[in-house]
């Protein structure tokens, strides 16, 4: 619903269904998306920035809750023997939400608590051991 002109919108109710964050829904520092991490994360490299504290979105429910971007340039712990010179972890809450290798200001690699994804140079690259069936989905549109 568009609220009327002179009236301000109604804010949603914090959420109950969940416990394990703490609603708040006035942003204390810059608010930021989860789904737009990498940005901030190639951002933070780049400028070689130690910390940046903000407010993290979580947009499938609307919830915010203090988040950071931490920059470490010692003891990376690298994947698959990747060479990095920086990594930077994402909290939200007290919570490691995600970790990731740059060389200067690219990304190279992510771990999302589990699942890992790997910078690539092109499609076929991506598609090295895929099976054939798969790959040939995604090149028909």
């Amino acid at each position: 619903m568009i609220p009327s002109a002179g009236r301000a919108p109604t804010t949603r109710r914090p959420s109950t269904t969940s416990t394990s964050r703490t609603s708040t829904r006035t942003p204390t520092s810059p608010s930021v998306p989860t789904y737009a991490d990498l940005l901030v994360v190639e951002r933070l490299a780049r400028v070689r920035g130690e910390l940046y504290e903000v407010t993290a979105l979580h947009e499938r429910d609307g919830d915010l809750e203090p988040g950071a971007y931490r920059r470490h340039t010692e003891n990376l712990g690298t994947p698959r023997g990747l060479t990095a010179d920086s990594r930077v972890d994402v909290t939200s809450g007290a919570r490691l939400h995600s970790r990731h290798w740059c060389l200067g200001g690219t990304l190279l690699a992510s771990d999302w608590m589990g699942a890992f994804s790997f910078r690539v140079v092109s499609l076929e690259a991506a598609l090295t051991g895929v099976p054939q069936e798969v790959a040939d989905l995604l090149h028909h549109p």
